[in-house]
């Protein structure tokens, strides 16, 4: 039986990707591997042998995914969904039996008349009749840097499932048993395919997919910003959305500011309510920021960011411990350390560079 994480492994090396540092530390062929691993843990709850075989089989939604939503969120509408209904279909068939697994890592909402739909089968049985007051949403709910990893490590996975000389290693196998077993594994990880032939065509019809959702991600990406106005913070002020050109906003640009999932955001939202079509008002979250914002003594911080650390993050980055963050804090601005702002009771985050002059 052929052992995929394996042959993954002895492709990269192939490919001239090390295993190691010259200091003995792990290097590229096992941080790929990591990161399918995590994949393989969010979807099916394991990283083994059959949950990468489940992963070849299903890389065309979770790869598409990361795709469509590579930078920013995914705003899909009536003017754009020619180029992503394809994926979309895919996604929300294959990946319906792991909804419970998944949905606080991809999120897939359609705002439709003024409701909120995440129930996959509602999705797309709807999805035929957007127009200008519906849309549909795809985010990926994890950190930039787990968005930027997996894509990465599973497009070079991808890479391997469709190279030829993988597809075709039947041919060193010598004896008609290895065979039979290398096809009967191979049948069931690829959906019944029968001969190097169909899993070649499989993978290669997958590839134009791909193609095409990166054309749509490539061709959107100046709208997608747009619909991102945050205006940086610094020591002194924190960051806000630009209401110059509307008043209201998507669920997405709210938790980008926020640094929060969508599932935080519903629980905020006593204090934070959305109107009938799922948007905020600007200057009510704006408001919110100003009225939970802690200025830091230091004034010679005139860097804005638009993005503001979590507390995992600033520890990341960092090294300094979430208790000593803790400590930091101070709500007289004559006092504080660090600048930041409380979503919740439990949530802050904090301006990057106060936290930076902190672990000089």
């Amino acid at each position: 039986m052929k052992d995929i994480r394996r042959d993954f492994k002895e492709w990269l090396i192939k490919q001239g990707y090390s295993e190691k540092t010259k200091s003995g530390r792990p290097s590229t062929v096992y941080e790929y591997i990591s990161q399918i691993n995590k994949v393989c843990d969010i979807v099916y709850l394991g990283h083994n042998f059959p949950q990468w075989e489940l992963l070849a089989e299903d890389i065309y939604p979770i790869l598409g995914f990361y795709t469509l939503c590579k930078k920013e969120d995914a705003q899909i509408t009536a003017d754009n969904i020619s180029q992503t209904k394809d994926f979309l279909i895919n996604f929300l068939f294959r990946m319906r039996a792991y909804k419970d697994n998944i949905d606080n890592y991809f999120l897939i909402e359609f705002y439709f008349n003024g409701f909120l739909i995440d129930k996959y089968s509602l999705i797309e049985m709807l999805m035929n009749y957007l127009d200008d007051n519906n849309y549909i949403l795809c985010k990926f709910l994890g950190t930039p840097n787990e968005r930027k990893k997996h894509r990465v490590a599973l497009t070079k996975f991808f890479e391997f499932l469709k190279d030829p000389q993988y597809i075709n290693s039947y041919n060193k196998l010598r004896t008609p048993e290895n065979i039979e077993s290398f096809y009967n594994n191979i049948a069931n990880s690829y959906n019944k395919l029968r001969t190097p032939e169909d899993i070649e065509s499989f993978y290669n019809d997958i590839a134009k997919k791909i193609d095409v959702l990166i054309s749509h991600q490539n061709q959107n990406d100046n709208s997608f910003k747009l619909m991102n106005r945050i205006t940086g913070g610094n020591s002194s002020r924190p960051p806000q959305i630009d209401n110059s050109k509307d008043e209201k906003v998507n669920p997405q640009t709210v938790m980008d500011i926020l640094r929060i999932s969508y599932n935080t955001l519903k629980r905020l939202n006593d204090i934070l309510v959305p109107d009938e079509d799922g948007k905020y008002n600007i200057d009510d979250i704006n408001k919110f920021i100003n009225d939970n914002f802690v200025a830091s003594k230091y004034t010679d911080s005139p860097i804005l960011h638009d993005t503001w650390w979590t507390v995992k993050e600033a520890h990341e980055k960092t090294g300094i411990h979430k208790k000593r963050l803790q400590r930091l804090r101070n709500p007289d601005s004559t006092k504080n350390e660090v600048a930041y702002i409380r979503v919740s009771r439990e949530i802050y985050i904090f301006y990057p560079p106060d936290v930076m002059r902190k672990c000089r």
